[in-house]
């Protein structure tokens, strides 16, 4: 029997929807018959013919981008009753992302287990391979309609019917920052990728919910007492940078660069900035994506850093100059000699400068450069201890000095004390040092 299919688009986006008909040939030269509003015939009630087509299909694809959203047509009338079909069962419903918009609390995306953090096709390197497991999506809901489909009395088994879709899911599917393609088992953290345009893409990675001792323990070498005492705190998801955010990403947001290695610097984290700046930079990321990003608690901060870790760092016991960039060797300051080493670990190099983010190993959560590089600005105050904390990741913003605000993660003339997960450092917030960074959080989707 014949299956059809309609796809609602953006005319800007109709390379994407040619590309998509190239890889369902095998199957429209078996039983799925394509339609879009490019095959209305001269003369017809352009209107009148999208909604029976509509309301006639069996499958509905919806190639998203911001374009998509941005027509009314496409997504209040289109969208809107493909929805409805959809809670009928009267109608597959299959969402592709093609270009990076504001998925994340769009009721379309919530459909057969369609996976967060899904990289848009226009950012795979191998478009073909992702528009195959677009297909391979498409062929199962052939697949599990096939006979079963009971025709209505026009003939087609859409409208009135209520079809076998209940075994339709999504495989949870992603890519990598390189596009190579990553297949993610149940509760695993997945990507999500901002375009900021002209090539340049702010990475976020898919931070899962739980609880964790906030703080050190009193055997840990090196600690303060303001790492005290330790508690436990449950943290929900969240998406964290992947990256402390870059020179480029910086420039690509703010319009300039306030850098001082500025070097070879498209890929090394901004510096020079201020908690002040940084909250501008949230809000005018914020602004433009239509998402709402924001500097992370320090609790958020320390959960993502530790990745599930108890060690003074998220790689054990000890730090080397192999592993972070961070000062490796002895250093005086105001008549105090501190070390460049740590437990039992060997003196390294000391660098003298930021380096490229991403050049150490990840963390667990995925994270690169959580130890040293830069201090990266957190939003709370400063409290001298733990006494009063909050234990849900709220940030905590009342009380303490307010006239000072949190750094976290060592930098690059740091000693090896001051990179461990639990240490905390303070500033005012409109200091600018050339070893003060941040990275974003994105705290919930606008819609």
């Amino acid at each position: 029997m014949t299956i059809r299919l309609f796809c609602s688009y953006s005319r800007k986006d109709e390379a994407f929807r040619q590309a998509l008909e190239v890889h369902l040939a095998t199957l429209k030269r078996q039983n799925l018959v394509t339609w879009h509003d490019g095959l209305l015939e001269p003369g017809s009630d352009w209107d009148e013919r999208i909604k029976q087509e509509l309301e006639t299909a069996e499958i509905i694809v919806l190639l998203v981008s911001p374009d998509f959203l941005a027509s009314n047509y496409c997504y209040e009338t289109e969208v809107e009753r493909a929805l409805q079909r959809h809670r009928e069962k009267t109608a597959c419903v299959i969402p592709v992302l093609l270009r990076p918009t504001d998925i994340e609390g769009l009721p379309l995306f919530q459909l057969n287990g369609y996976p967060r953090g899904l990289k848009p096709i226009a950012q795979w390197s191998n478009q073909d391979e992702a528009f195959v497991d677009v297909v391979k999506g498409i062929r199962k809901a052939v697949e599990l309609m096939g006979n079963a489909v009971v025709p209505t009395a026009s003939g087609s088994g859409a409208a009135g019917s209520r079809l076998p879709l209940q075994g339709f899911a999504f495989e949870s599917v992603t890519v990598d920052a390189t596009g190579k393609v990553i297949r993610h088992q149940p509760g695993e953290a997945q990507q999500w990728v901002e375009d900021l345009g002209n090539g340049v893409a702010l990475e976020m990675v898919n931070i899962p919910g739980g609880s964790f001792l906030m703080g050190s323990p009193r055997d840990e070498e090196g600690r303060y007492d303001s790492e005290s005492p330790q508690h436990r705190v449950a943290i929900a998801p969240f998406f964290m940078g992947k990256y402390p955010i870059t020179q480029s990403q910086y420039q690509a947001v703010m319009g300039s660069n306030p850098s001082h290695f500025q070097e070879n610097g498209a890929h090394r984290p901004v510096e020079e900035v201020s908690w002040e700046m940084a909250i501008a930079f949230c809000q005018k990321l914020s602004q433009k994506t239509r998402r709402d990003y924001r500097l992370p608690s320090e609790a958020e901060w320390e959960y993502a850093c530790r990745a599930g870790t108890t060690t003074p760092f998220h790689f054990g016991e000890t730090i080397t100059t192999d592993l972070a960039n961070f000062q490796g060797t002895d250093w005086e300051y105001s008549g105090t000699i501190y070390s460049g080493s740590y437990g039992k670990a060997p003196k390294g190099q000391y660098r003298e400068e930021t380096i490229p983010v991403g050049q150490f190993p990840p963390n667990t959560f995925g994270l690169f450069d959580m130890h040293g590089n830069v201090w990266e600005w957190c939003v709370d105050y400063w409290h001298p201890n733990y006494q009063g904390a909050p234990t849900d990741g709220r940030a905590w913003i009342t009380g303490g000095d307010s006239g000072s605000r949190l750094l976290r993660g060592g930098s690059w003339c740091s000693n090896p004390l001051s990179c461990r997960s639990a240490n905390r450092g303070r500033n005012t917030p409109d200091d600018r040092d050339r070893n003060f960074g941040f990275r974003v959080v994105l705290f919930a989707a606008r819609t």
